[in-house]
């Protein structure tokens, strides 16, 4: 099996550096040419929360920014590439719009995913810090059925707003600094591996970072995946090893699991 993660684009225009890199990056995955993995084909690809910088959309009504990066999902999906997005405290709803769509999964808080025999816990990872309860809080009502029917009579400008108003919240992680984000993380991911888990890969905090511990005679892997507003990393697995790299082909890191 051979995967790709990435989290926390925050696409929003298309003439923004971060989209362009990015649209860029796909046509490379495309052609089976990953940054530091000249014959890195992928069979699935995770889009671990925060792609959009708002997804908070119907399925009517698309933001047009948004157009040539769904274009491009399309194309991976005709490659014979599966998706599987998550959402993130920047993206609400995304199943109203591609769930259903043949080779598109969504996860809207947690993923149990197994590769080549390997449990990996995944999640955007806004709900592993606690702490921030003004931000759960929101994104409790946010979520809720009732908002989601009550939303879409409100004018798309004003359910941006809200989506923004979540998202700055969010940021309240970084008032403690984001290297204790990754310390709480990591705590959290020590208890996963405890119930079995061989990985545990998340987004939202941006710091990029790739763990590896021993236990229970087993390697685990924990990954924070890092941004594309600074810097453009990725996750690249392969017969039971996690590369992370960024877009110029550095590693940054990398874990052997079993």
């Amino acid at each position: 099996m051979k995967a790709l993660f990435l989290s926390d684009t925050h696409l929003r225009r298309r003439s923004d550096k971060n989209y362009r890199l990015f649209i860029a990056f796909m046509s490379q995955m495309m052609e089976g040419a990953i940054p530091g993995h000249p014959k890195g084909e992928v069979e699935r690809l995770y889009l671990v929360g925060d792609i959009f910088d708002f997804w908070f959309a119907r399925k009517d009504k698309i933001y047009p920014e948004y157009l040539p990066v769904l274009e491009k999902f399309q194309t991976l999906l005709r490659r014979g590439i599966e998706i599987h997005f998550f959402e993130g405290n920047h993206d609400f709803f995304l199943r109203e719009y591609f769930s259903g769509m043949r080779g598109h999964n969504v996860y809207e808080d947690w993923g149990d995913i197994l590769l080549d025999g390997f449990r990996l816990c995944v999640s955007h990872g806004d709900l592993i810090d606690r702490q921030n309860r003004r931000y759960l809080f929101l994104r409790r009502i946010l979520r809720s059925r009732g908002f989601f029917l009550f939303q879409r009579h409100l004018p798309l400008p004003l359910v941006w707003f809200l989506a923004g108003l979540s998202s700055d919240l969010g940021q309240e992680k970084r008032k403690h600094g984001e290297e204790t984000l990754v310390r709480t993380m990591y705590e959290f991911a020590l208890k996963q591996f405890e119930l079995g888990y061989d990985a545990s890969i998340f987004g939202h905090c941006h710091l990029p970072r790739l763990y590896t511990s021993r236990q229970g005679g087993r390697n685990r892997v924990f990954v924070v995946l890092g941004d594309w507003l600074k810097h453009f990393t990725f996750l690249y697995y392969q017969d039971g090893t996690f590369y992370l790299r960024d877009i110029s082909g550095q590693n940054i890191g990398s874990g052997h699991l079993g």
